[in-house]
């Protein structure tokens, strides 16, 4: 079959009017144009017209440099890029708070397409070479070292932040030579893979650059870390030496004769009690006081030193002197004589009070050594105290298991023992070593060989100290 033809009606045909005498495809193409050229305008210049300025890439041989624009601190120099206003700029970088170079930067304005493509300048920061750049970064490194040796097992989010390798950078462009004790004090906080990681990679840059770190500690060091790090025991290669002598009473407490001993615990050596590993050290003749300082006479002290009062508390916690809790449920006075031991102080609460005690007496007052009090607890036959009260028990000072923990002046550096480092632990850096355990203990976990390490500026319910006297 064939479709039938069908007949279109016949239409008016449409013609487009003439625009200004123009044919339509004469001005539609001029109106194309004039589309383009708008847009045109509109993303790629006047972008650059109304916000002119450049992106900037400071990049410095230092690490962690801060930046700061017009006085206004926008960031670091680490792998960051800022975005700064055409004209001139006043640039100051600071390093370890301090600030160590000021220039003027001169930005220009680029116009074109300054949305679409991110104009960098890369700026090379010329700080000159200074010795005193690297100590100051030194010295804050040794103050966030602690807390990261505080922390043994870093969840897999965490943002290490590669402190020896930092310094290592900073060393080499200080253009310092030899940093053998400065890595050897650094590589005693190590305690954990990313820590040795870290150091491991600031031994590379020191070799690459020939500056000079080894010593034998630190060989020594070396060893125990692989050790410890395969899961295996450091050997304790010296003799085991026991004290053998008895304590004298005297007006001052008791009296110890200069003796060497070895205190510590070769049995348990890996890191969950490597603060225990055997060292054998020498001590000079010392008076240790028979009981703690009591409540009654931190009130004398508090008396005489209104700076460490209760209600100053503020201004203690403001200078970094002691935590909120200081002194917390505790109100000392000296209108009641309380012998007990007064509780919820800091290590320089502590350390105060021993000084006080020396101006006042012209005696040697001061806190006691880790070695000292563990000593003192090796030689004493009293049986652990399970309450603040005190034993009549007269052969040596009393409560030195059990009752408080208690303050000594070692700093607590995790690897100093194992490096043979252990007369380094007299620096005022880090958290420092308490003994003893306290009355909420257990009994069997408590030993003269224990050791606790607690923040400067902590306090605790179950802490305390009494004083030593030197010679």
């Amino acid at each position: 079959m064939f479709k039938k033809k069908i007949t279109l009606p016949e239409v008016e045909e449409v013609k487009l009017p003439k625009l200004f005498g123009m044919r339509p495809g004469k001005y539609i193409l001029i109106l194309l144009i004039l589309v383009i050229l708008v847009l045109t305008f509109l993303i790629g210049f006047l972008p650059g017209i109304i916000n002119g300025g450049r992106y900037v890439h400071f990049e410095s041989p230092y690490s962690d440099v801060g930046v700061i624009v017009d006085d206004i601190y926008v960031g670091s120099t680490e792998g960051s890029r800022f975005f700064l206003s055409s004209g001139n700029h006043k640039i100051e970088y600071i390093k370890s708070g301090d600030v160590v170079l000021s220039e003027e930067l001169e930005i220009d304005h680029p116009i074109f397409l300054t949305l679409l493509f991110k104009r960098t300048l890369e700026k090379d920061v010329a700080i000159s070479q200074d010795t005193k750049i690297y100590e100051k970064a030194l010295s804050l490194a040794l103050e966030d070292l602690p807390l990261y040796s505080a922390v043994t097992d870093y969840p897999s989010a965490f943002n290490y932040r590669p402190v020896l390798t930092n310094l290592a950078k900073d060393a080499v462009s200080a253009g310092v030579k030899d940093v053998s004790k400065d890595l050897l004090l650094e590589a005693l906080f190590i305690t954990t893979e990313k820590m040795y990681e870290d150091y491991k990679s600031a031994k590379t840059i020191y070799s690459d650059n020939n500056i000079k770190y080894e010593s034998n500690k630190l060989d020594k060091l070396d060893k125990a870390l692989e050790k410890l790090f395969n899961g295996e025991n450091p050997e304790f290669d010296g003799e085991i030496l026991i004290p053998n002598l008895a304590p004298v009473i005297t007006a001052d407490g008791f009296k110890y004769q200069a003796t060497e001993f070895t205190i510590g615990n070769q049995e348990n050596a890996l890191f969950d009690s490597i603060a225990q590993f055997p060292v054998s050290v020498k001590l000079d003749t010392f008076t240790l006081s028979e009981m703690l300082v009591s409540e009654y006479e931190y009130a004398l002290f508090i008396k005489a030193n209104p700076y460490w009062a209760k209600d100053n508390i503020d201004t203690i916690v403001k200078d970094g002197m002691a935590d909120e809790y200081y002194l917390a449920g505790i109100f000392p006075t000296t209108n009641i004589k309380n012998d007990k031991p007064i509780r919820n102080i800091s290590y320089y609460a502590a350390k105060a009070y021993a000084e006080w005690m020396k101006s006042e007496t012209g005696k040697n007052y001061r806190l006691p050594t880790e070695a000292e009090l563990e000593l003192a607890s090796y030689l004493s036959t009293e049986e652990f105290s399970s309450s603040l009260l005190y034993s009549d028990y007269t052969q040596g000072p009393k409560s030195l298991n059990g009752g408080l923990w208690e303050l000594t002046s070692t700093a607590f550096l995790p690897l100093s023992r194992v490096a043979d480092c252990y007369d380094l632990s007299n620096l005022e850096i880090g958290d420092v070593v308490v003994k003893g355990g306290s009355f909420i203990s257990d009994p069997n976990s408590v030993d003269s060989y224990t050791v606790g390490a607690l923040d400067r500026k902590d306090t605790s319910e179950y802490l305390g100290f009494r004083l030593a006297l030197g010679e």
